[in-house]
Formats: C-alpha cells, structure tokens, sequence
C-alpha cells in the first residue's frame, strides 16, 4: 500500500476563486501535496467545459501532481424542469471533458444544495418522494453516459442532501451499486454527523469506495454554524484511527483528499489566503500521518 505522504490531497477551496490552475497547482505541490480535486468553480462554468478541465489537466501534470476527481456536484432536486435538465447537462459535458484528457473520476451528490436558499428544504421545501425521483431520473442519465465514456461517478452522501449519510444513501447504492460506472466519494464527516459508526460504514461500502475525503465534524444535523460545524482535522468527531484501519481494510490505496471548511479561521485570522489554509491543513496532515506510524508501530 503506498505511503500516505504519497496519497495526501487538497480540494481547491476556499479562497483559491480566481486564480490561474497553473498557480494554484504549483503552490499545493510547495506544499507537499500529490493529488489536486478541482472544485466545480473551475470547471462548470460558461460555455467552454471542455476548455476549462483541458486547462486543470495540464496545470495539474505540468505541477507534477494528479487530478483525484473533477467535482460536478450539480443539484439534481432543485427547480422546475429545465434547471433540473439543465443540472444533468452540465455533468454530461463534464463527464465528456474528463474522458476526452483521462481523467477517470467526477464527483456528483443528489441535491439540493442545503448551503442555497432558493433550494427546498427537506422535508418541508419538497417531498422526499419526488426528490427521489428527481435524483433517479438524472442519475439514471449520467451513469448510463459515464459507462459509456468509461469515467467513474464518485457519488457523495452529504448533509442537506436527500443522501445525508449511509442509511439514506442506500437507495442511491440499491439501484445503482451494480453500474460500472458507480463508485462511492467517502467523506466521514457526513456519516460522523448522522451518528454512523464510520468502520463499519466502510465495511458495508467496501470495494464501493473509489475516493476519499478528509473532514472533521461536530455538532448535530441542523444548520451549518449554528448546529454543526466543519472543524480542522482532529478537532472534531471523527475516530481517525478506525477510519484509516478500516480504509486498509477494505483495500482502499487511493487519494487521500483534506477538504478545508473551516471557514471562520480562513476568513477572520488567515485574511483569506487559501494558501495559508492549505499550509495549516498539510500540518494537520502530516501530524495524523505521525499518529498512524506511532500507533502501527506501538501495536507491532
């Protein structure tokens, strides 16, 4: 199994808006990052996807990194028709550009984005049953698309979404799990949150996970800053060192990818410098990786 120095990965938010991917990508690699997941503000868009992920891919490799996933992330519950078509034509056209430069993975969730106040609420803005069928009329869609381009949906479970954590997720894994195509995005601060034993979630999902994310968690399901909140890795919830157990496991060797939404600490003491907070998250980083070496060789 590689080394985790080798797997460490950072997502390009927040802060990052703006930049040139080529700045951006050799600013992680000073850091010591190996894996970039480009966020959708870099990719979806205007009129010109395929241009754009053209751009992250040679940014990426000219860097000396790898692109773990492209994220999508469209709202597939959200608005009438033809935003909701509009949702799922945006993540063909990504799922297009990533296979035209081999890119092999693009990261989706169900909807609706809980952060957007023009999305419904569950259960109160929309039905959980007409959410369902929004989100398996478009994944029906995309999936179908991506086996044939031969690029991997990474599905996400994440607060807010009609996908929340691993029990609400199986619908999604029930009528999709058996696609080529279909492949889990882990991100343990979701499943922490809803009180899922995270080892054992991993254990169920198995050879499902495709692609992982580092997030701490605390609080309750509610609103974002009021009831939980996204702390810096080890200041929260999440039992890192079941996670990472259970993740070898499981066999999972992939991208190890640190999400940074710390967003009180990036905007009020960092002067949001995305920079700075990608330094702070590499420490945290590198301090999990020394407690992981100090536990293995305590327990041989």
């Amino acid at each position: 199994m590689k080394q985790l120095a080798e797997r460490w990965g950072y997502a390009t938010t927040p802060g990052f808006e703006g930049w040139e991917p080529a700045r951006i990508a050799g600013e992680l690699a000073a850091l010591g990052y190996r894996h970039i997941e480009w966020t959708p503000d870099f990719c979806s868009a205007g009129d010109h996807i395929d241009r754009a992920v053209a751009a992250l891919a040679d940014a990426t490799t000219a860097a000396g990194l790898e692109i773990s996933q492209i994220l999508a992330m469209a709202d597939f519950v959200t608005g009438d028709d033809v935003q909701r078509q509009e949702a799922v034509d945006l993540t063909l056209r990504i799922i297009d550009a990533a296979a035209d430069r081999g890119i092999g993975m693009v990261g989706i969730y169900a909807g609706p984005d809980s952060w957007d106040p023009e999305a419904p609420s569950l259960y109160d803005g929309i039905e959980a049953g007409e959410a369902w069928r929004r989100v398996f009329t478009a994944l029906d869609s995309v999936l179908g698309h991506a086996e044939a381009q031969k690029v991997t949906l990474a599905f996400k479970p994440c607060v807010g979404t009609v996908a929340n954590d691993y029990f609400a997720s199986l619908p999604v894994i029930e009528r999709f799990g058996a696609s080529a195509a279909f492949a889990i995005n882990y991100d343990p601060s979701h499943f922490a949150l809803y009180g899922n034993d995270v080892a054992w979630t991993i254990g169920q999902l198995g050879a499902a996970i495709h692609h992982v994310e580092l997030k701490d968690v605390f609080g309750t399901p509610g609103t974002e800053g009021r009831h939980f909140t996204f702390p810096l890795i080890g200041d929260g919830i999440v039992d890192w060192r079941r996670l990472f157990e259970a993740l070898e496991t499981v066999g999972y060797d992939g991208p190890m990818v640190a999400l940074f939404e710390t967003y009180g600490l990036h905007e009020q003491l960092l002067g949001g410098d995305p920079v700075s907070t990608a330094a702070i998250t590499m420490d945290r980083l590198r301090l999990l990786e020394a407690a992981l070496a100090d536990r293995k060789e305590a327990a041989a």
